[in-house]
This record gives structure tokens, C-alpha cells and sequence, in this order.
């Protein structure tokens, strides 16, 4: 979650970045800040959409913190099968 919010790679969460985070953990947040948030922090270069790229530096991410051993195919079979699933208009972006 850490590597998350660090949203700049700086090491640091900035003071903003902390309040968005509790603000998500918050049971008094809407669903929609909620997912608000959730999204601006998976979408990891800030461009208003997720890319293939920004679910594998997040699934990366994730298998490592958990140690988690999957292939770079298995991860590749998963971002292709998400996308697959999720990319309606098929533009390669969420």
C-alpha cells in the first residue's frame, strides 16, 4: 500500500497522500470518493486512464510485497485476461 500511495517514488507519503488514504479507509467516505481515490491511485502516471501499464507496475507491485511467484507470462496471461474482460471499447485503456 505504501509503494501505492507514494505516488512521486520519493520514498515519502506526503501529507496529501496520507488524508487520501484515510479518507478511503473511512467508513464515512461515499462509494464514490472511494472508488474516486482507488482509481487515481492505480492510475500510476496520472493521465485520467489505467493502462496495461499501470496494472502490471500495480500487480508487480502486489506480487512482490506478498511474495507472490508468478512468471512474467502468468502476469502477462492475467493483465491480457483482465483487460479482455474490462476494456470495453478495446482501446488498451480502462
Amino acid at each position: 500500500m505504501f509503494l501505492l500511495m507514494d505516488k512521486d517514488n520519493d520514498g515519502l507519503i506526503t501529507f496529501t497522500e496520507f488524508v487520501q488514504l484515510v479518507a478511503l479507509l473511512s467508513t464515512k467516505a461515499t462509494l464514490q470518493e472511494k472508488i474516486t481515490l482507488s482509481f487515481q491511485i492505480m492510475d500510476l502516471d496520472e493521465d485520467g486512464k489505467l493502462s496495461k501499464d499501470d496494472v502490471h507496475q500495480l500487480l508487480h507491485t502486489s506480487i512482490t510485497e506478498n511474495s507472490i511467484h508468478l512468471t512474467k507470462d502468468q502476469v502477462t496471461q492475467i493483465i491480457e485476461h483482465t483487460f479482455t474482460d474490462i476494456d470495453a471499447d478495446k482501446d488498451g485503456y480502462v
